[in-house]
């Protein structure tokens, strides 16, 4: 057996079902390794950066490690962005790559460049195997440091030499991990200052889905009667229609009842510049912080005290403490809640309802959650087409929410469609005119590998997100915001694929049904209006210097 064949026979121990990626001369025999696979299904993108999106979205569909396999050089540079976004986004993925032969080193070889030197800053590990003897050893250390404690991405380069090598396998298996043993005097001082808080908030953020804890999250903000906040990755934890939903956390029905806690529990949560609104989020309380990263806890806000834990360990813990001592949620809190709800939504009631052409982006947000029926997978992109679902597609129970959190890269939307795609039944890719044409390729992929995606391209003819800064920040002194276009439909259709072109409420709604239930690949070019600012305040503040220190 080669070092190729006995790479793919370990991946298939290690329970992987897809790699993305795209062939080069110096991953060859790996490729070529992959074909004797009837488990192991090969996803080819059109690039590089395409492959580790769709690796990325597979990933945060399946709660599997994703893999994808690159070419060295240009292939592993063209991944950097989605490495990046992975690795501050926590999400763990394999990223195989190739190398030149062990002879050229140094000499200047085509594709020659010091690979882990390169991704030293975004990836939680880095090797290359030497040797047929190393290569299994570190494709189990590769997996290791992905999956273990928080999640992130791990690079092995294999050379070309040796991944043609030969020897005799020994098998090969994930290693088991060990998780912090959360200490338990910890878990009985949390349970005794929530039972005894007044006005107690659990903030949800994304470290709340990697460790797979949303049901307990939520069980137990019912059993306590706790309002939930989530960051904007964890949208999903809680349904919009419940009571004890503040929404995500840097809208202002959040904002301000956060104001007014006086304990907060903070789950998996890095208390990003986002969900934050640039730090200006104001905590008068004492601050409970769990995260499976010591480096997170009190990093941008102090805490009481912190826990060092995997999120489901704690919640499983806190529940068994408080078992038997469920209480009612303080009504006259929920009625000061509703309140704040029904004033926030009641602004944002005419542009929600409204039939003005060109289309305002909350009405399309709206016919899109009234259109969503069952289990669905959402992925959003970067810019203001990531505002309009953050604030007006509403969570509810078997919805998913995948967002470029971490690096907020443009582009990521469609990919990270695709591989979710190869994880779920029904995904919905919402992006913007700019980031379609990142990763328009990405059509042919979804074409020839059968990814039956509803695409929405809100359409505004621009960099909208930038656009706006420029108006505000800039004296609309506009510089290269306006983008021309082709015909996304039209452009669909030449792909293969379905395309709708949708410049009335009326053909948005009967759009959005048919492409939801055609089975199909669609694209929905969505014509919205350019002079709906999404932005919130504080971000154009935040560029200005001006955000609360």
């Amino acid at each position: 057996m080669n070092a190729s064949e006995a790479v793919v026979q370990a991946l298939e121990n290690y329970g992987v079902d897809f790699v993305f990626g795209l062939p080069g001369v110096h991953n060859l025999p790996l490729f070529d390794a992959l074909r004797s696979t009837s488990r192991i299904r090969t996803i080819i993108a059109r690039n590089e950066s395409g492959a580790n999106f769709m690796t990325q979205g597979y990933a945060r569909t399946s709660w599997k490690p994703g893999v994808c396999l690159l070419a060295p050089g240009p292939g592993v540079t063209n991944a950097i962005t989605g490495i990046a976004e992975a690795y501050v986004n926590s999400t763990p993925i394999l990223v195989l790559a190739g190398g030149i032969q062990q002879t050229q080193f140094g000499k200047g070889a085509i594709h020659e460049v010091d690979h882990q030197s390169l991704l030293a800053s975004i990836t939680k590990w880095s090797g290359r195997a030497d040797s047929f003897e190393d290569v299994l050893p570190l494709l189990e250390e590769a997996f290791e440091k992905a999956t273990k404690g928080r999640p992130r991405p791990a690079f092995l380069e294999i050379p070309l030499d040796v991944q043609s090598s030969k020897g005799e396998p020994r098998e090969s298996k994930p290693r088991a991990t060990t998780r912090p043993v959360i200490d338990p005097a910890k878990i009985e001082l949390a349970a005794k200052l929530l039972l005894e808080a007044e006005r107690p908030v659990i903030i949800a953020g994304g470290g709340v889905l990697s460790a797979q804890a949303s049901t307990l999250a939520h069980t137990l903000s019912e059993r306590l009667g706790i309002p939930i906040a989530t960051t904007i990755t964890a949208k999903e934890v809680i349904p919009d229609t419940s009571s004890l939903s503040l929404g995500i956390l840097n809208d202002e029905v959040a904002m301000k009842t956060v104001q007014k806690v006086d304990i907060l529990l903070a789950l998996g949560c890095r208390f990003a510049q986002r969900s934050t609104s640039a730090w200006s989020l104001c905590i008068n309380g004492r601050l409970i912080h769990v995260d499976i990263d010591p480096a997170e806890i009190g990093k941008n806000y102090p805490a009481e005290f912190g826990i060092v834990g995997d999120l489901g360990d704690f919640l499983t813990l806190l529940l068994k403490q408080v078992e038997g001592l469920e209480r009612p949620p303080n009504e006259e809190r929920l009625k000061e809640i509703g309140e704040l709800k029904a004033a926030r939504n009641a602004r944002y009631e005419e542009k929600l309802a409204s039939d003005g052409v060109p289309l305002k982006p909350p009405r399309v947000m709206r016919e899109l959650s009234e259109a969503l029926e069952g289990d669905v997978v959402v992925t959003f992109d970067s810019g203001n087409n990531a505002w309009w679902p953050m604030m007006f597609l509403e969570s509810k129970e078997g919805r998913r929410f995948i967002f470029p959190s971490g690096n907020v890269s443009m582009g990521f939307s469609l990919p990270a469609a695709l591989g979710a795609r190869c994880a779920a039944e029904k995904v919905v890719c919402i992006t913007g005119d700019g980031g379609m044409m990142m990763q328009l390729a990405e059509l042919a992929t979804a074409v020839q590998e059968g990814l039956d995606v509803t695409v929405l391209v809100l359409n505004d003819g621009g960099y909208g997100a930038i656009r706006h800064y420029q108006r505000y920040n800039f004296g609309e002194r506009y510089v290269g915001v306006d983008l021309r276009n082709p015909d996304f439909a039209q452009v669909a259709e030449a792909f293969g694929a379905e395309g709708m072109r949708i410049e009335t409420p009326k053909n948005l709604e009967s759009g959005l049904r048919e492409a939801l239930r055609s089975g199909r690949l669609t694209v929905l070019d969505v014509r919205i209006d350019p002079q709906e600012v999404a932005l919130p305040g504080w971000i154009i503040k935040s560029f200005r210097g001006e955000e609360k220190k």
